[in-house]
């Protein structure tokens, strides 16, 4: 079939996804300029601890719901979709409880490793605001309001860099008090899109729900959050190993270099989560060629958005930053391989729930998790943080590029029961 230029962005999935690509690449936009002139002004040790204190929100807001936003996508019944979201904000509540007490139990331990209570107290306080809000918009999601998505992640992104830039003349933890505001103003936002289904969750109705899905909660919340620590507990492990500069000269050099993978992953992994569901449904024998589609466009992007960052990007932070960031351009160097891994899968991670393969997600994250503990056990032995960063990227990168391989192979058969 031959290339048509007017083709483009016609069909419902491409102008869902160009709908959020476009909110989306303005967010990141605003945010790794942001970002730059930010660590700048801050410095890497105050940087470190807002890396710190982000990695604690990450994991803490998948530790909230869990993981229970999956529900209200994947349930075909529109009242027991509503009623999950009810029920989630009530529970995200009682664990929010719970690790507010554990930190304030083992705030000694958290002390002796370089991380103040404040940060875990914060941490805590923002992952409430940011789990509702994620998962009011996996309801967004649901009712396909991909121009609210869009107009949220702009939102955040504005509020964001304003309250951090405004902060940093009041408090040296202006980054962290300031992304605090924003993600109280961005679950605001997604309450008053989302009011009219607020009410009490019909217990029964949940009980019910969460029997039929009980994958989400024996696989797919133990995988995901192991994937969380994963992915957000290096910066932790490097402050309590290294130092606070060096968490955040790291921090941001895989922030720099994650904007595309965020980028592409959020414009297309909801989207495509719900168009693989829909074709796991009704027609899985399109699943193959769909998956492998996407894949290869994500991966192709990502190579070339990574040859421009690895050239006249590393060329023009060096003239930006100072020698307090010298580390800097090496670190985005080595995570450009595991990034350019993880965007051929990440996007399409929503297959693990779809096949209802979450034992297989599960096994992938723990390996993950074991990856990160490794790097920074080598890292310390031989006291060289270079050395956590290559074994992290290059073993990190070579999982998900086997894993995209088994779950292609996985669809293939798809195609031979026809």
């Amino acid at each position: 079939m031959k290339f048509n230029l007017k083709l483009i962005f016609t069909t419902p999935f491409q102008k869902n996804i160009a709908t959020l690509f476009s909110g989306t690449l303005l967010a990141q936009l605003i945010n790794v300029i942001g970002a730059l002139f930010l660590a700048k002004i801050y410095a890497p040790e105050f940087y470190g601890a807002y890396s710190v204190f982000l990695s604690f929100v990450s994991i803490l807001t998948i530790v909230n719901s869990l993981k229970l936003e999956y529900v209200i996508i994947t349930d075909k019944s529109e009242e027991k979709s509503n009623n999950m979201v009810n029920a989630i904000l009530i529970i995200v509540l009682i664990v929010s409880a719970i690790h507010l007490f554990l930190f304030a139990l083992f705030e000694d331990f958290f002390f002796k490793h370089g991380i103040i209570y404040i940060i875990l107290l914060l941490s805590s306080i923002t992952s409430i605001f940011l789990s509702n809000a994620k998962l009011l918009e996996s309801y967004a999601t649901r009712k396909s309001w991909f121009k609210n998505i869009a107009n949220a992640r702009v939102l955040m992104a504005i509020c964001t860099v304003l309250f951090q830039f405004v902060l940093f003349y009041y408090s040296v933890n202006g980054l962290i008090y300031g992304y605090t505001g924003a993600v109280l103003v961005l679950f605001i936002f997604y309450i008053f899109i989302s009011k009219n289904i607020i009410k009490k969750p019909d217990l029964k109705l949940f009980k019910n729900t969460i029997k039929y899905h009980k994958n989400i909660i024996r696989f797919a919340y133990p995988s995901g959050l192991i994937n969380g620590v994963a992915n957000y507990i290096l910066p932790i492990l490097i402050l309590a190993y290294f130092s606070a500069a060096e968490s955040g000269v790291y921090a941001l050099g895989l922030k720099v270099v994650s904007v595309p993978l965020f980028i592409i992953s959020s414009s297309i992994s909801q989207v495509y989560f719900q168009k693989a569901s829909d074709f796991f449904n009704h027609a899985k024998y399109k699943l193959y060629d769909f998956t492998k589609k996407v894949a290869l466009t994500n991966i192709l992007i990502m190579l070339a958005i990574l040859l421009v960052i690895n050239t006249i990007g590393i060329y023009l932070l060096e003239l930006f930053f100072d020698k307090d960031w010298e580390n800097l351009s090496i670190y985005i160097v080595i995570l450009s391989f595991f990034v350019l891994g993880q965007v051929a899968f990440s996007p399409i991670s929503s297959l693990i729930v779809i096949i209802n393969k979450m034992h297989i997600g599960l096994i992938f994250n723990i390996t993950l998790a074991f990856i990160n503990f490794i790097a920074i056990y080598v890292g310390q032995l031989y006291n060289n943080i270079v050395y956590t960063v290559l074994i992290f990227s290059i073993v990190g990168g070579l999982s998900y590029i086997i894993l995209l391989i088994y779950f292609l192979s996985l669809l293939k058969t798809y195609k031979k029961e026809v």
